[in-house]
C-alpha cells in the first residue's frame, strides 16, 4: 500500500546524528508515511544504525560510490510513489507536528505545490528563524536575492518535479536547493507556514564555514549565485541593462567585498525601482513586500561589509 508521505534523506556519515533524525520521523502525529534513506557511500557506522531500527516504513538504500548531495536527491526523488515528498536532512529534527500539519494545508490548498515554513535553529547556534515571504509571488520574487523556502522544511507534490523535469544542479556548493526553486519559477505555487516545521542543527564545520574559510570556493561560489540569480531575473521576466544587471549581482552577492561608492548605491536603488514596476507588472500586490525585502538586504549586506573593512 503507497504511504500519503515519503520522507526522502540522503546520508553521509552521519552516525553521530541520523539515530535522532530517524526517531523524531517515527514519533509523527501522522503515521502514514514511508522513509527513503540512500547512504552516500558512508565509511562509518550510519548504516548499521539505520538497519538497527526494525520499522517496514524504513527504507535503506546503499550506493557503494559517492554521488553528491544533489546526485542522490535526484535519485531519491525518482523513486517516490506516493503522492507527496518531503525533504529532511540526516542530521535535522522533525517536531511531531510537522507532516500532519503540513498534509492538512497541502489537501486542503490543492493549488499550493510546495509548502515550507520556519526553523528552529540548535547546536552552534541558536533562535527561531520564520520566514519572511509567505506568498507565492512573495517567494518567488525574494528568490533574486536568497532563497526563502527553507530547503528542509519543504513538502512538495510528488507529481510537480515528474511533470516537469526540473531537478537538482550537481555542485552548486549548498546552493542546490536556491536553484531548484528558481527553475520552478513559474511553474509551481509555493507557500510558506507561518510556524516551525524543523529543528536546524547548525555545526561548527558546517559547508557555509569551509566556503568562507576558503578563496577559491568563495569565488566558485559567487560564480554559482551569479548564474542562480540571473535565471531568477529570466524567470521573472525582468529586464535589465547589462550593466544594472552586473552591478546588481555584484551588490547582492555575500562574496563580493569591495566598497561600493555612493554614487553605486544610488544607481542600485533606482535599478530596484525599476525591478519593482516590472515585477509589479506579473506579481500583483507585491510593490510594499518587494521594496521592503530588497532594502532590508541591502542594509544587512552594507553592514556586512563595513564589518569586514573595520576587521580587515
Amino acid at each position: 500500500m503507497i504511504s500519503k508521505i515519503t520522507v526522502v534523506i540522503p546520508m553521509y556519515n552521519r552516525e553521530a546524528y541520523i539515530a535522532d533524525t530517524i526517531t523524531s520521523i517515527l514519533r509523527q502525529s501522522s503515521e502514514d508515511f514511508h522513509i527513503i534513506i540512500l547512504d552516500d557511500a558512508s565509511i562509518d557506522h550510519s548504516c548499521d544504525i539505520v538497519k538497527s531500527f526494525k520499522d517496514k516504513r524504513i527504507t535503506l538504500i546503499e550506493f557503494d560510490k559517492h554521488i553528491g548531495h544533489a546526485g542522490i536527491h535526484n535519485i531519491g526523488n525518482s523513486m517516490v510513489k506516493s503522492p507527496y515528498t518531503s525533504i529532511m536532512d540526516s542530521d535535522d529534527i522533525m517536531p511531531p507536528y510537522r507532516l500532519g500539519l503540513q498534509y492538512k494545508y497541502m489537501t486542503e490548498h490543492p493549488e499550493i505545490d510546495i509548502l515550507g515554513g520556519g526553523y528552529q535553529c540548535f547546536g552552534h547556534a541558536s533562535g527561531l528563524r520564520l520566514p519572511l515571504a509567505i506568498t507565492s509571488a512573495q517567494i518567488q520574487l525574494s528568490l533574486l536575492f536568497r532563497s526563502t523556502l527553507v530547503h528542509g522544511t519543504a513538502l512538495f507534490r510528488t507529481s510537480l518535479l515528474q511533470d516537469t523535469g526540473v531537478a537538482y544542479h550537481e555542485n552548486y556548493l549548498g546552493s542546490e536547493d536556491w536553484a531548484l526553486w528558481v527553475d520552478l519559477i513559474g511553474k509551481a505555487n509555493m507557500h510558506n507556514l507561518n510556524a516551525s516545521l524543523l529543528k536546524y542543527r547548525v555545526g561548527e564545520q558546517s559547508l557555509t564555514v569551509q566556503i568562507n574559510n576558503n578563496r577559491e570556493l568563495r569565488k566558485s561560489r559567487r560564480s554559482i549565485h551569479y548564474q542562480i540569480q540571473r535565471q531568477a531575473i529570466r524567470n521573472l521576466n525582468i529586464h535589465l541593462s547589462q550593466n544594472d544587471e552586473e552591478l546588481f549581482l555584484n551588490y547582492f552577492s555575500l562574496d563580493y567585498t569591495d566598497p561600493f561608492p555612493e554614487i553605486d548605491r544610488q544607481r542600485i536603488l533606482g535599478i530596484l525601482g525599476t525591478m519593482q514596476n516590472q515585477a509589479e507588472k506579473e506579481h500583483h500586490d507585491t510593490a510594499h513586500f518587494f521594496r521592503s525585502f530588497s532594502l532590508h538586504r541591502m542594509q544587512l549586506l552594507d553592514q556586512m561589509r563595513t564589518a569586514q573593512l573595520e576587521d580587515g
